[in-house]
């Protein structure tokens, strides 16, 4: 399942900017603190030694540049900043219906729409 989460999460909790997988080595050797700054989010964003273009990745403008980019959430993030979720077969769904409330939900198949690789998602623009 995928969660639509209220971009006011980003400034108002506490969280990393992670260009690369946070467990890669060249996140999880950086202090913390350096992880929790504009200039680290907007890292996100650029070009990146050693990852395809942006361009070549036919990235649109909140696309981090590598697939693997993460922002962590050190907070609880209340119910109310959950804005809708993404299923990938009805039976998922349904289970959850009754907890969703007035929430945006969505079915998706398997390897489509939220659940394709970024690639698969470009190429089908």
């Amino acid at each position: 399942m995928v969660l639509g989460i209220d971009p006011a999460v980003l400034w108002n909790k506490d969280c990393a900017f992670c260009r690369h997988n946070a467990a890669d080595n060249r996140i999880s050797g950086q202090p913390l603190e350096a992880l929790q700054t504009v200039e680290a989010f907007a890292g996100m964003f650029e070009e990146i030694d050693g990852v395809t273009s942006r361009e070549e990745q036919q990235l649109k403008p909140f696309d981090p540049t590598d697939g693997q980019a993460e922002i962590l959430v050190f907070d609880v993030i209340e119910p109310a900043l959950i804005r809708g979720v993404v299923f990938e077969g009805n039976s998922s769904r349904d289970e959850h219906l009754p907890i969703l409330g007035d929430r945006k939900v969505l079915v998706q198949a398997p390897k489509r729409g939220y659940f394709a690789s970024r690639s698969y998602a470009r190429i089908r623009r």
